[in-house]
This record gives structure tokens, sequence and C-alpha cells, in this order.
């Protein structure tokens, strides 16, 4: 694991910029994750201030077409971060601890992907139905953070 002496300095900021999200917007769960191991902080913070972002469009005031732009423009750096394509010197600091998170653990990004498909079930009022309709959206509002935090974390096989 690479110390923070040979962390690029875009990359310490990006995370120190995700590390104050979490600090100002969630004092609990930055509380219980500061006794982690700095990389496993670094990157419990970065996947919180990615699915904070998805949250707070979700629940803004803007209208619900604004809504879903900014939705789908989430989307979009989401799969630059998936497909690699987020240089240390990007502008959005989110996107670069992300996507130095992503390098460094196993995180299951498609889980960010099922996320943004709940806030869009949220965003278009959908209802459930049936049992099964109810597991698909508390997968993706959920589970998936669930899922995301497993690859920080780690699981023990046979667990």
């Amino acid at each position: 694991m690479e110390s923070s002496a040979n962390m690029p300095a875009p990359v310490l900021a990006a995370y120190s910029y995700c590390e104050a999200v979490t600090g100002q917007q969630a004092r609990n769960f930055a509380y219980g994750i500061r006794l982690l191991p700095t990389p496993k902080r670094r990157a419990m913070s970065a996947l919180y201030a990615f699915s904070r972002r998805v949250d707070d469009i979700g629940d803004g005031v803007l209208a619900d077409d604004v809504k879903a732009t900014r939705l789908d423009e989430t989307r979009a750096v989401l799969a630059r971060i998936q497909d690699g394509a987020v240089d240390e010197d990007d502008t959005d600091p989110v996107a670069v601890a992300l996507a130095d998170a992503a390098r460094r653990f196993p995180i299951p990004l498609g889980g960010l992907d099922e996320l943004i498909d709940g806030v869009q079930m949220d965003l278009r009022g959908e209802t459930y139905e049936t049992w099964d309709d109810l597991k698909v959206y508390c997968r993706c509002v959920a589970g998936a953070i669930g899922r995301l935090s497993l690859g920080v974390f780690g699981t023990e096989p046979g667990a």
C-alpha cells in the first residue's frame, strides 16, 4: 500500500476534500471511520462523498428534469472512473479520490450505478407492488452501500 509520502499531491488533496465532506455531512459516520487504517478511511470517505452527491441530487429542490440530467452526468463521471479515465489532476476531487480508491481496493463500482438507479426510481415515483419489486429497490438504495463497503473492508471466505 502506497504511503501518503508517495501519493501525488492532487490525490491527497482529493482525499482531503472527501474527508471534509464526510466530516461536515456525516459526523457520526466520520467519527466511526476515523480509527480505520488511513487507506481504508480514505476509501470510505471517497465512497461516502460520491454517494452523498447522488443522494443530494435526489433529495434536492431542483426540478425533476434537472435532477434526471444531474444523475445522468453523475453516472457519466462514474463511467469515467470505471474506465480508468480519471487523471490525478482532474477537476472533480471526488472522482479523483474514488478512482484512486478503486485502484487500491476491489470496490464493486457497479454498486454506485445501482445507487443511481435507486434514486432514479424515487424520482420516477415508482411503487413496489411485490416483494420482488421491493427487493430490487432495497438492493439499489441500501444493499449497494453494503457491497461497496465490503470492497474496502474485505470478506472472510465462508463467512
